[in-house]
């Protein structure tokens, strides 16, 4: 996917900050971010740590066992969300 474009929405009532990665061909991923107090996640920086966590992410060893990944995690923690979404 080429990127073409990123936006930035804190949502301070909520603590979480999405990053949107636009592709060229309407594609968007997102990454969302829990900030805590003692976090030094800022509007100015999520891009860059939103790259490095999908960086890790596309890095990250699958359970060899199919069954383990299909079903799906309760309360997964909101830095672990990356959604692939459309427009």
């Amino acid at each position: 996917m080429r990127v073409i474009g990123t936006q930035v929405h804190p949502q301070p009532s909520s603590g979480i900050v999405t990053v949107e990665f636009i592709g060229e061909g309407g594609d968007v991923i997102s990454v969302q971010m829990h900030k805590s107090r003692d976090d030094d996640l800022t509007r100015l920086n999520a891009i860059e740590k939103a790259k490095a966590m999908m960086l890790e992410a596309s890095t990250f060893e699958q359970v060899p066992d199919d069954s383990a990944h299909n079903t799906p995690r309760e309360n997964p923690p909101p830095a672990a969300n990356l959604l692939p979404c459309s427009p």
